[in-house]
């Protein structure tokens, strides 16, 4: 194990390893509370957080969507240099000339999800759920589902389960939040709790419950302020990944993970409750 050095501030080498799992449960309980009392730790720890993960997995569903078939009928449209031989080859040509446009169509939408995950490192069903797109109001939902996309269930398997790190995190986000919480309100069946930290979204303190499911990989409960009037739970698809989102008392809530939607729904049911009780 990775033990982080007795000092004031945290390096980044030491952020890096309380992100990967791998300090002692003394470590990562020194780390929890300077990051817990430090603002700009907070926003170092997200900076670190987006270094090394699957970009390319992460935005592969971007890539799905692609209406491949209009775009290859608008380039065969187009005028062009044609050679010699391009010309005895009119097929080959217009197959050179979509990869082409499908290659710089790739680009274009990797931008574009590194575009979403910068504002979330910088600002850290029994219903068929829509799919969402970047034209909805809640960017902080596409924001936390670029972050969240990119976590995998070795991502938090590392983790060490330490009660007491655990328990400050939690008093961290009850501080920021407002809300009451603790380990007990936020257990969820066949779930294990792994993390608790503060992040920030425009300006606002953005609450991540981060859990590991055996079946499905990692699930997070997401919580920011300043939310808008109460509103029951909605569903919604974003990334690949499955939402269950609701208002209550001046808080938004969001709870994102590959598990399946119903499975999603009953935990966030759940929570709900515990939460407004």
């Amino acid at each position: 194990m990775t033990d982080a050095p007795h000092h004031d501030r945290p390096s980044d080498e030491d952020l890096v390893a309380y992100l990967d799992g791998e300090l002692s449960s003394d470590a990562r309980f020194r780390i929890a509370r300077a990051v817990a009392e430090d603002h700009e730790l907070q926003r170092r720890l997200i900076l670190l957080s987006g270094g090394q993960r699957p970009f390319r997995d992460a935005f592969a569903p971007l890539l799905a969507q692609a209406p491949e078939d209009k775009l290859k009928a608008m380039l065969d449209g187009l005028p062009g240099p044609v050679t010699p031989e391009e010309a005895a080859q009119p097929t080959r040509h217009s197959s050179n000339r979509w990869k082409a446009l499908a290659a710089g169509l790739a680009l274009f939408l990797a931008g574009a999800g590194a575009g979403w995950m910068g504002s979330s490192i910088v600002r850290p069903a029994l219903e068929q759920p829509k799919v969402a797109t970047e034209s909805d109001d809640d960017d902080w939902r596409q924001s936390v589902a670029a972050y969240i996309s990119l976590y995998t269930s070795e991502t938090l398997a590392s983790i060490p389960d330490d009660a007491r790190a655990q328990e400050l995190e939690i008093a961290s986000v009850r501080a920021k939040t407002g809300l009451a919480l603790s380990p007990q309100k936020l257990a969820l069946p066949d779930l294990t709790l792994k993390r608790a930290q503060v992040l920030e979204y425009d300006q606002k303190p953005l609450g991540q419950i981060a859990y590991l499911d055996p079946e499905s990989g990692p699930l997070a409960l997401c919580i920011i302020t300043g939310g808008g009037p109460d509103a029951d739970k909605s569903t919604e698809q974003r990334l690949g990944l499955n939402v269950v989102y609701w208002t209550k008392a001046g808080r938004s809530f969001m709870l994102i993970g590959r598990a399946a939607m119903p499975r999603l729904q009953n935990w966030a049911d759940e929570v709900s409750g515990r939460l407004s009780g």
